[in-house]
Protein backbone atom coordinates (compact mmCIF):
# COMPACT_ATOMS: atom_id res chain seq x y z
CA UNK A 1 0.00 0.00 0.00
CA UNK A 2 1.28 3.79 -0.80
CA UNK A 3 -0.07 7.18 -0.28
CA UNK A 4 0.58 9.56 -3.06
CA UNK A 5 -0.10 13.42 -2.97
CA UNK A 6 -1.94 14.24 -6.54
CA UNK A 7 -1.38 18.05 -6.71
CA UNK A 8 2.72 17.41 -6.88
CA UNK A 9 2.23 13.49 -7.74
CA UNK A 10 4.61 13.17 -4.56
CA UNK A 11 4.70 9.42 -3.12
CA UNK A 12 4.40 10.24 0.71
CA UNK A 13 4.54 6.09 1.59
CA UNK A 14 5.15 2.73 0.52
CA UNK A 15 4.48 0.45 3.23
CA UNK A 16 5.54 1.95 6.45
CA UNK A 17 8.47 3.66 4.32
CA UNK A 18 7.92 7.16 4.60
CA UNK A 19 8.95 9.68 1.65
CA UNK A 20 8.76 12.91 2.51
CA UNK A 21 10.83 15.10 4.76
CA UNK A 22 7.94 16.56 6.60
CA UNK A 23 7.73 14.83 9.74
CA UNK A 24 3.58 16.11 10.34
CA UNK A 25 3.28 12.97 8.15
CA UNK A 26 3.10 9.15 9.44
CA UNK A 27 1.31 5.86 8.14
CA UNK A 28 -0.40 3.56 10.70
CA UNK A 29 -0.51 0.09 10.26
CA UNK A 30 -1.42 -2.03 12.98
CA UNK A 31 0.06 -5.07 12.87
CA UNK A 32 -2.41 -8.18 11.96
CA UNK A 33 -4.79 -5.25 10.28
CA UNK A 34 -5.89 -4.40 6.64
CA UNK A 35 -6.33 -0.94 7.45
CA UNK A 36 -3.61 1.60 6.26
CA UNK A 37 -3.89 5.37 7.72
CA UNK A 38 -1.77 8.23 6.47
CA UNK A 39 -2.13 10.56 9.28
CA UNK A 40 -1.12 14.64 9.22
CA UNK A 41 -0.13 16.24 12.42
CA UNK A 42 -0.53 19.81 12.46
CA UNK A 43 -2.69 20.02 9.26
CA UNK A 44 -2.55 23.27 7.20
CA UNK A 45 -4.31 24.79 4.51
CA UNK A 46 -1.64 24.06 1.88
CA UNK A 47 -2.28 20.30 2.77
CA UNK A 48 -5.91 20.41 1.00
CA UNK A 49 -5.78 18.55 -2.12
CA UNK A 50 -6.34 15.23 -3.07
CA UNK A 51 -4.60 11.87 -1.88
CA UNK A 52 -4.36 8.59 -3.72
CA UNK A 53 -4.23 5.29 -1.48
CA UNK A 54 -3.01 2.46 -4.13
CA UNK A 55 -2.84 -0.98 -3.34
CA UNK A 56 -0.03 -3.12 -4.85
CA UNK A 57 -1.80 -5.93 -6.92
CA UNK A 58 -2.26 -8.20 -10.48
CA UNK A 59 -4.35 -5.05 -11.59
CA UNK A 60 -3.64 -1.95 -9.85
CA UNK A 61 -6.63 -0.62 -6.92
CA UNK A 62 -6.46 2.83 -6.07
CA UNK A 63 -8.79 4.96 -4.17
CA UNK A 64 -8.68 9.16 -3.75
CA UNK A 65 -9.42 11.09 -0.51
CA UNK A 66 -10.52 14.63 -0.87
CA UNK A 67 -8.96 16.76 1.91
CA UNK A 68 -10.22 20.19 2.93
CA UNK A 69 -8.48 21.78 5.86
CA UNK A 70 -10.06 25.14 7.03
CA UNK A 71 -8.10 27.29 9.81
CA UNK A 72 -9.24 26.48 13.03
CA UNK A 73 -6.65 25.97 15.83
CA UNK A 74 -8.38 23.11 18.03
CA UNK A 75 -7.75 21.04 14.96
CA UNK A 76 -4.37 19.00 15.55
CA UNK A 77 -4.91 15.53 13.22
CA UNK A 78 -6.28 14.21 10.30
CA UNK A 79 -5.86 10.80 9.64
CA UNK A 80 -6.93 9.31 6.06
CA UNK A 81 -7.67 5.51 6.26
CA UNK A 82 -7.98 2.51 3.46
CA UNK A 83 -9.93 0.37 3.30
CA UNK A 84 -12.10 3.28 3.41
CA UNK A 85 -14.76 3.57 6.21
CA UNK A 86 -16.11 6.55 3.99
CA UNK A 87 -15.48 9.39 6.21
CA UNK A 88 -12.25 11.09 7.29
CA UNK A 89 -10.96 11.55 11.01
CA UNK A 90 -10.65 14.85 12.34
CA UNK A 91 -9.46 14.69 16.09
CA UNK A 92 -9.58 18.06 18.17
CA UNK A 93 -7.81 18.60 21.82
CA UNK A 94 -10.51 17.48 23.43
Amino acid sequence: VSWMRKRDMHILSAGTLMYTSDLRFQVIHPEKSENWTLQIKSPQERDSGVYECQVSTESKMSLNYSLNVIDDPTFHEVALEYPATGRKKGLDNG
